[in-house]
């Protein structure tokens, strides 16, 4: 999963904060997986931030017991800043992985 953080000015930034990122499947048990990255040191960046694409990247491997190759999929993304900032998305994955993108842009100026 790759995630981009944008400022008021729609320019790529840096975030400080943490990131939640959940997963459903439909038809699997447990439907939901969720993980959590803090983004509040300079490690944690190095080992997310990628500099040619100006985002985020995150490798999740859910270890869901059946085949979900045919499962809808929704992905959601969470950010809770340090400033107070929440910001959220979600992109719907079809079967194949065909995405359609909602997203709901927060920016901390805006709060």
């Amino acid at each position: 999963v790759r995630v981009e953080f944008r400022d008021r000015t729609e320019e790529t930034t840096r975030a400080i904060g943490s990131l939640v990122i959940e997963l459903h499947a439909d038809g699997a048990e447990p439907g939901d997986r969720r993980w959590r990255y803090d983004l509040d040191s300079l490690a944690a960046h190095d080992r997310h931030y990628d500099q040619v694409t100006a985002t985020y990247r995150f490798a999740l491997a859910p270890d869901w017991p059946t085949d979900l190759r045919s499962a809808a999929l929704v992905l959601k993304v969470y950010f809770y800043g340090v400033d107070g900032a929440v910001l959220s998305a979600e992109a719907r994955l079809s079967p194949g992985l065909k995405s359609s993108l909602a997203s709901k842009k927060v920016n901390a100026a805006d709060l």
